[in-house]
This record gives C-alpha cells, structure tokens and sequence, in this order.
C-alpha cells in the first residue's frame, strides 16, 4: 500500500492531504489558534497525524518568489516541515506554485476557483483552498513516485517529468 503526503504550508491555515489505495483520503487544515510557538504546534500536529502511517512519497508547494510578506516566516515552516519528512525518511519535492497550478488545473497561473474545481472533479471532498491545493500536491508526489501523471492531461505530465528531472540532477549532485 502506498501513502503520498501533499501539504501547502501556511501560517494561519496549513492543508495537508493523505491519499492511499485502500483508505479513504485524510484531508485536513491545521490553523494554530496562536502566534506563539507556531512553528513547533505545526511540527507536533503533522507529527501526530502522520504517527503509525508510512508515508511513501510526499510534495510541499514551495515559495512563491514573487509575492511580498511574511516570506521569512513561511520559510521556517516549511523548514520544520522538511525536517520532520527527513527525520521519518520520507522522500519529497517541492514544486512552485505555478507548478502545482498547472499539474491540477491545466494553468500555471490557475485561479484559486479553478483549483478547487479541479481537486473536486479529481475525487476531493474539500472546498477549502488550501485542502485542494494539499490534494493536487499529494497527487503531485503520486506522480513522481510511480514516474507518470496520474492525470491524463499533458500539463500533469509535463510537471511530473520536470520535477523527476530535477529530483535526479539534485540525487546526482
């Protein structure tokens, strides 16, 4: 059985879905009630999520290089998050964001409407953002791992071998 991990990391809402063959998809938005040790609340409450789970491959959507604000802020934590994949050795990528909309929707610069849309045609239950967006990047990971798009469109497939392509030159580094 296989388990693929997508998480769109956010400080005040971070979407996180679980997709395996045999279960039904865990989909869930995690949202600290507070400021204060935010970054360990995260750690601890995908720690606890991911207990007794073997995640197979997993996708974190990366930074957005060209948006303005708490950059710094989202970075630690998608850097606890990553540390948390290693310590478990969970492999994973990190696609941009333009990549993410264009392996679920058909465009890179797809709309947050257009996303949701696409994850609910794809089997998500969720109308929440930042869940969908945790959809496509699991099935974004599912790609990578089995080396082809899950989806039929030439988009997903193009964005699956770009990220293969660079998980490898990064492995031959």
């Amino acid at each position: 059985m296989h388990t693929y991990l997508g998480i769109d990391p956010s400080l005040t809402s971070t979407g996180i879905v679980l997709l395996s063959s045999n279960t039904r998809p865990t989909e869930i938005a995690l949202c600290p009630t507070t400021r204060k040790y935010r970054l360990s609340w995260f750690y601890s409450e995908v720690e606890k999520l991911l207990w007794g789970r073997r995640v197979t491959y997993a996708a974190i959507e990366g930074p957005s290089y060209g948006s303005v604000g708490r950059g710094s802020d989202l970075d630690q934590l998608r850097g606890a998050l990553r540390l948390l994949l290693e310590l478990r050795n969970i492999p994973y990528v990190i696609p941009a964001p333009k990549e993410v909309k264009k392996f679920g929707a058909g465009l890179g610069g797809a709309t947050k409407p257009q996303m949701v849309r696409a994850a609910n045609a794809d089997g998500c239950a969720s109308d929440l953002d930042d869940i969908c967006d945790a959809w496509h990047l699991a099935r974004l990971a599912e790609g990578v791992y089995l080396g082809r798009s899950p989806k039929p469109t030439r988009a997903s497939a193009q964005v699956v071998h770009n990220l293969i392509t660079r998980v490898a030159e990064h492995a031959s580094l």
